[in-house]
């Protein structure tokens, strides 16, 4: 069975330190007025027992009773109480036990209980007992300050796969619906269109879940879910595809780019005979340039997808929280011409 664990056997090294160099500096210290620093140092050692007492009394009770507890009156008030009685204390333990071994001219009847040394007494108690709560709050404060970001971190992680979540379905009910309608036409575009979609679903069930993925996973993506695209247009050379990415090591969110790629495709004009679809992706430089417009067929409805806009406020929700201060998105309509520009620091 083990007894000691490291945290303890840690924990029990630092407290035995922290008094070390109490005795040390109090020795220094009234070693220097009184010029006997081993006399000092055994009459500490006789009352350091009231100070340990009293210190771990104000950092084990009063500070989770009280203090953390929003108790500050009486937090305030037993503190004060407890330092003059630890004093008091180490005054009798003197007068009557510790000043006459040390010096035995000492004669307590010759001497009043109180005087001006029980006040320097209870300041050295009072001294102890608040630098050891102030570390002992110290560290209540790292602790919370550590457990407040692990949850934040626990609580981003859960919001994004939630996020997730709400995008894929919306992919590939999508998907789905193009397949369907290729089968009926062009079986053999049906099967190419499969074999797109594997792609698509192996990235969505593998590396989706990822933080950040290569970059060039990414790419892959966008090229395999442009091009189940191109197959149900009817004129798929309108869509324009441009990806320049020689850097290779860039880390990226997985999906930051499919949802404004996916409105675009819903919302132009598909038939029409200017471009519906321009896409750019720009990775040779830092900040990654990407840029989406297409003509759309109602200025009214532009930024909006067939899920009342959901698939873009998701992917704004995760650049916030993935990229906070690292990207900028500009999504502006003019003329019946949708554009996006993001652009992100990796």
């Amino acid at each position: 069975m083990k007894i000691f664990s490291w945290p303890s056997v840690k924990r029990i090294s630092l407290h035995i330190l922290f008094w070390i160099s109490f005795i040390s500096f109090y020795t220094i210290i009234y070693g220097l007025y009184s010029g006997t620093y081993i006399d000092v140092f055994l009459q500490s050692m006789y009352t350091l027992p009231i100070d340990i007492s009293v210190t771990y009394f104000a950092i084990y009770f009063l500070i989770p009773k009280f203090l953390l507890q929003r108790k500050y009156f009486l937090y305030i008030v037993t503190l004060i109480v407890s330092t003059l009685l630890a004093g008091a204390a180490e005054r009798v333990f003197n007068h009557y036990i510790v000043y006459p071994h040390f010096y035995p001219q000492y004669n307590p009847s010759e001497y009043p209980l109180f005087t001006p040394r029980f006040f320097n007494m209870t300041m050295s108690v009072y001294t102890v007992v608040i630098l050891a709560s102030a570390i002992k709050i110290l560290k209540y404060w790292i602790e919370e300050r550590h457990r407040r970001m692990e949850l934040e971190i626990e609580n981003q992680s859960s919001e994004l796969a939630l996020l997730r979540n709400q995008i894929n379905p919306h992919f590939l009910f999508n998907t789905l619906n193009n397949i369907h309608t290729l089968i009926q036409k062009d079986s053999e575009r049906a099967a190419d269109s499969l074999m797109r979609l594997s792609e698509i679903m192996r990235y969505m069930l593998y590396e989706s879940n990822s933080t950040f993925v290569p970059l060039e996973y990414e790419i892959e993506y966008i090229r395999s879910y442009v091009d189940l695209q191109k197959l149900r247009l009817t004129n798929p050379e309108n869509v324009r595809l441009e990806i320049y990415s020689s850097v290779n090591g860039y880390q990226i969110a997985p999906m930051i780019f499919i949802p404004f790629i996916e409105n675009a495709f819903k919302h132009s004009e598909k038939n029409s005979d200017s471009i519906p679809v321009f896409i750019s992706l720009n990775a040779d430089v830092n900040p990654i340039v990407f840029k989406v417009s297409n003509p759309i067929k109602d200025k009214n409805t532009g930024s909006l997808d067939s899920t009342g806009g959901i698939g873009l406020k998701n992917v704004e929700r995760r650049l916030e929280l993935l990229y906070s201060k690292k990207y900028q998105l500009n999504i502006s309509q003019d003329n019946n011409i949708y554009d996006v520009t993001l652009t992100l620091s990796v």
